[in-house]
């Protein structure tokens, strides 16, 4: 009794990845159940298959298309991949392109925020350059009073 309780327990388990494998199929048969289709143990067209349950497989089959038809009818998301599987575009590239294309106009919004700062910088920095030359000219001019003065005096 104490091997079997203890071959239960999680560090002691046989089962492949801690019984993953169990859980995954619990969480497909239970979102099976909530969109509405039978939890049927998957049968394929076998000998002992009955028509029963052929007939039950081919109307979960109907029912998943018609789910897929109204979803294209009644989402834009649907209408969008319908009309793009039509005209054969690839509809990943044209998402990538898009997010490419979001991310640069953000950028350029950026830089265009940044311009009138950039302009008052500018500005600053020619006023700056202005006074720069102004004082060169004027000591250029003292330069050449002193040579003047300094000829006459010899």
């Amino acid at each position: 009794m104490a091997f079997f309780v203890a071959f239960h327990q999680t560090a002691f388990t046989t089962q492949k990845d801690f019984g993953r494998e169990a859980r995954e199929a619990a969480w497909a048969s239970e979102q099976r159940t909530l969109h509405g289709l039978r939890s049927v143990e998957p049968k394929m067209f076998l000998e002992t298959a009955t028509f029963r349950d052929i007939n039950i497989m081919a109307e979960e089959a109907k029912r998943r298309a018609e789910i897929a038809r109204l979803r294209e009818l009644h989402t834009l998301k649907g209408k969008v991949e319908s009309f793009a599987k039509l005209r054969g575009f690839d509809i990943d590239a044209m998402n990538q392109n898009y997010t490419r294309r979001k991310f640069v106009e953000q950028e350029l919004e950026k830089m265009r925020e940044k311009i009138p700062l950039h302009k008052k910088q500018s500005e600053a920095a020619k006023d700056a350059k202005m006074q720069v030359l102004k004082e060169l000219e004027s000591t250029k001019r003292l330069i050449q009073e002193l040579k003047f003065n300094l000829d006459r005096g010899d």
